[in-house]
């Protein structure tokens, strides 16, 4: 057997035991000869109560009242003769639970008085009235006088017994148990349960977990508060409470259930969050001078909480009925929940006399019949987490026999492609080299110093110039094809190859006409290309005497004037090349004329969008280009100079 099952058989062998302890057969009842006065005697026991003042009566006994009322005063009076097996001892007299004041008279001798007046008596309501007979007060023929005092109603459910003393002491302190220090009890373990399992809704974020810790904290607040003495609150306060914030604890109990069930019906939770808002406004707006199970919210409460109750057990039954287990252990819960409620209420209707209340032991149960069920949720995932774990080494080595062989695979590919990149990196340097070779480096020009410069990027580029001289016509091409690679590098050399052809061809044509059949020629290619690159080029013719014929759009042209020591700015017009067919009509031809001294510039965007000299590598912003301001700056203070020290200069102040 399972340490586990002999650990709770135990615990019902030793309720068991303790019950036998309270053996019933020891008790001497003396309800069944009551007789009841409703005069006064505050100067009792000074005086005798007059005969036929007294009138039988039996328990319960139920006397109606209004709370505002001034307090009225019943007294009863038992005459029996003591049993043999009670006399020379000390003796328990058990009275149960009183609402109000009683002071207890034996043989006309005070023994006890307990209880305060409504509504301040708090949980004195709900403490067993027990007092001890000392035996040198008992006779052969003896009289209890019980006088009760009381600004509400006056309610003696519970029959009257004589005992040992120590057996009506352990039967007071069992049903003290039930009644009060169980829900105390379990008021402070819903505390501690709550806590438990807000940390259980950090690790899986499961809802559930939210509402039943808060369904529990709030019952536990309750429930201590309700059953503990005075802590500051009139007991009508408390019972607005209580009452209130059991619909509060069922909206959250629902909730949870509709999560557990996995069930949603949106009439249903909108009636029962209806009757729990009704619930709640009737027990919170009750007057502080009336006792609410005194008025017609103690009906309302009762419909409004059995409504509630029927509808939780739709979900309940529904799981039930789907052989759910976890259906199955709420099942049973409810069904101890449904006892405990009608009980209660077959109480307050007073067809059961009883003084002891089962709703707050129900009520607990259901909440903590959750604590199973999560339990088996938690179960459930850790047996998920065994399987894998147990699969988990086999499923690491299949995982590493895959890896190694799609590694072994990419290795192979890794390979090709090494062998095919070094083939494509040798053409393109070739075709770079190319480029290089196509470009003229230490070109002549009669009557001017030239100097050039190109310094090819890490891949192919597009930028290109040219000096031709043919048939006595030279002339000074520059132009940029967009973006990089291997396509702008060819249509660069396209280009080049149809300005050599159509200038040998007539060595006279005038620039704006080159420019409209390179440009003709270089868009065919590119559209076979299938490529969306465009080309700016600027061509100029140079004529005699200083004078030059420009055509063509590409970068500024900046010219160094040694007359003025200043540089002037022409903007090249015209349109890009390589898009449309036909751009005859927006190529223009135009003049530039240099005199002794003056310098011209003409550069591509590779010089202007490079990084200064200083800019941090992998801190460098726009700021850090190169620019056109900074190149006209450096033109102006060395265009004075010779091409081939300009050109150095230039060089230098890049990074």
């Amino acid at each position: 057997m399972k340490l586990k099952k002999k650990v709770i058989i135990l615990f019902y062998c030793l309720i068991f035991l303790f019950l036998l302890s309270c053996k019933k057969e020891s008790f001497h009842y003396i309800s069944n000869n009551i007789q009841i006065s409703y005069q006064d005697y505050p100067k009792y026991p000074g005086i005798e109560i007059v005969e036929t003042q007294w009138k039988r009566t039996k328990i319960p006994i139920n006397i109606k009242g209004t709370e505002d009322a001034k307090p009225k005063t019943i007294w009863l009076k038992i005459d029996f003769a003591m049993p043999s097996y009670l006399k020379n001892k000390d003796l328990g007299l058990y009275l149960g639970k009183i609402n109000s004041i009683d002071e207890v008279y034996f043989n006309q001798i005070l023994v006890g008085k307990s209880g305060q007046l409504y509504p301040y008596y708090l949980s004195a309501w709900n403490e067993d009235r027990y007092y001890r007979i000392s035996k040198r007060l008992i006779k052969e023929k003896n009289t209890i006088t019980l006088r009760i005092t009381s600004k509400s109603a006056i309610k003696v459910k519970d029959c009257f017994f004589l005992t040992s003393y120590a057996d009506g002491k352990n039967y007071a302190f069992l049903n003290q148990f039930f009644s009060k220090y169980l829900q105390i009890a379990t008021g402070l373990f819903s505390l501690i349960f709550s806590f438990i399992l807000f940390s259980f809704y950090f690790q899986t974020k499961d809802y559930s977990y939210v509402y039943l810790s808060i369904a529990s904290i709030l019952w536990a607040i309750i429930s201590i508060y309700y059953y503990f003495p005075d802590l500051g609150l009139s007991y009508l306060v408390q019972e607005k409470i209580f009452y209130s914030v059991i619909f509060v604890i069922s909206f959250f109990i629902f909730l949870l259930f509709e999560n557990l069930v996995k069930t949603q019906n949106k009439t249903i939770k909108l009636l029962f969050s209806l009757t729990c808002v009704l619930g709640f406004l009737s027990g919170i707006t009750a007057g502080s001078e009336k006792h609410l199970t005194n008025t017609w919210r103690k009906e309302a409460l009762i419909i409004f909480y059995f409504s509630n109750h029927i509808i939780m057990g739709y979900y309940v039954v529904k799981a039930f009925l789907k052989k759910n287990k976890e259906g199955k252990i709420l099942f049973v819960s409810y069904l101890i929940y449904t006892f405990s409620f009608f009980y209660d209420i077959f109480i307050n209707l007073n067809i059961i006399q009883s003084s002891t209340y089962f709703f707050p032991l129900g009520f607990f149960i259901l909440i903590t019949s959750f604590g199973p069920v999560v339990a088996m949720r938690l179960m459930d995932l850790a047996d998920e987490l065994t399987l894998t774990t147990a699969t988990l080494e086999q499923k690491v080595d299949e995982r590493t026999l895959e890896l190694q062989t799609a590694l072994s695979k990419l290795q192979d590919s890794n390979d090709q492609l090494n062998q095919t990149k070094n083939a494509l990196w040798a053409e393109i340097q070739l075709a770079t080299k190319l480029q290089e070779l196509l470009v003229p480096h230490n070109p002549t020009l009669n009557q001017y110093e030239i100097a050039c410069y190109l310094l090819p990027a890490k891949e192919m580029g597009g930028d290109y110039y040219d000096v031709i001289d043919e048939a006595g016509m030279k002339w000074l091409i520059i132009g940029d094809v967009s973006g990089h690679g291997v396509s702008a590098g060819l249509i660069m050399m396209m280009t080049q190859t149809a300005i050599h052809a159509l200038v040998k061809q007539n060595p006279k044509i005038k620039p704006s006409t080159l420019i409209n059949l390179v440009n003709t020629t270089i868009t065919e290619n590119i559209e076979k290309l299938k490529e969306r690159r465009h080309m700016t080029l600027s061509v100029l013719a140079v004529e005699t005497d200083g004078k030059f014929t420009l055509s063509g759009l590409h970068q500024d042209i900046f010219i160094y004037r040694n007359k003025t020591k200043s540089v002037e700015k022409i903007h090249t017009k015209g349109k890009w090349i390589g898009i449309w067919n036909d751009i005859s009509d927006k190529i223009k031809n135009s003049q530039i004329e240099l005199n002794i001294g003056d310098s011209l510039l003409l550069h591509t965007d590779g010089l202007t969008e490079s990084w200064k000299k200083g800019a941090v590598k992998g801190s460098r912003t726009s700021k850090d280009l190169y620019g056109l301001s900074k190149l006209e700056e450096l033109f102006l203070e060395n265009g004075g100079l010779s091409p081939n020290v300009i050109k150095e200069k230039i060089i230098d102040s890049l990074t």
